[in-house]
């Protein structure tokens, strides 16, 4: 079922980027759907600003606002911040088309807080990703420099041990 969720969404994205406005709607809806179904709130938030840009291009922005206030609504239950922060923008857009720059600015702070709070994550998950990467070089040269000892001193000395050995018990 997540299956048939993500071809109408891409359906919908292919159709939004030719202009086809009105046909993406249709498939962003029928993709929400599943998704509504399966209770993928992170899923139906993206496709909800996807469905709320779409509406925007059409100029409804009654349409537009539900989607993004749902899509937020849906977002707070949710750990991951994306789909909010687009809805914020979403909501900033519709504010300044309808000249309202107090509630439009509310808006994009909104956006901006959380865009913010994204890209520290990404930071941090960047840092413990190098960080881990080096232990794991640390721990193959550390390897790679006791083999060669073993290699280079250890084998000859065990080498020249056994023909002590065999020497001696012939």
């Amino acid at each position: 079922m997540h299956f048939n969720g993500l071809i109408f969404k891409t359906i919908g994205d292919f159709k939004k980027k030719q202009g086809k406005y009105k046909d993406a709607i249709k498939y962003y809806k029928e993709s929400t759907k599943y998704y509504r179904k399966l209770k993928f709130n992170f899923f139906t938030a993206e496709v909800l600003n996807e469905l709320g840009k779409s509406h925007l291009y059409c100029e409804d922005l009654k349409k537009a606002r539900q989607c993004f206030q749902e899509a937020v609504e849906l977002s707070k239950y949710s750990d991951i911040n994306k789909p909010v922060q687009k809805s914020y923008l979403g909501l900033y857009e519709i504010e300044l088309m309808k000249e309202n720059f107090k509630k439009a600015l509310e808006y994009y702070k909104e956006s901006t807080e959380i865009e913010k709070t994204l890209i520290n994550q990404e930071k941090i998950n960047r840092i413990a990703q190098l960080e881990s990467q080096n232990e794991i070089e640390k721990k193959n040269r550390k390897q790679k420099f006791w083999n060669k000892k073993i290699r280079n001193y250890l084998l000859p000395i065990l080498n020249s041990m056994k023909k002590k050995q065999n020497s001696q018990i012939q």
